[in-house]
């Protein structure tokens, strides 16, 4: 990969980084921790693709159970 395509990336990736800590930080101010913490693993487990996995687990947790 070219070296200008590198330093792109982790351009990219830096001001992503800073967006979410600005709205974090933002929202902070207004929640309680416990909430913004709910929040941030929210926005984790989905950036990650987890976050539908986890869905489908328990959809079908609950329809095997009835």
């Amino acid at each position: 990969m070219h070296p200008f395509l590198q330093k792109t990336g982790w351009i990219v990736v830096a001001i992503l980084v800073v967006g979410h800590a600005i709205v974090l930080y933002h929202f902070a101010s207004r929640l309680t921790w416990s909430v913004l913490l709910g929040l941030v693993l929210l926005l984790l487990l989905k950036h990650v693709g987890l976050f539908s996995s986890i869905y489908t687990f328990f959809k079908r947790r609950s329809q095997g159970s009835t």
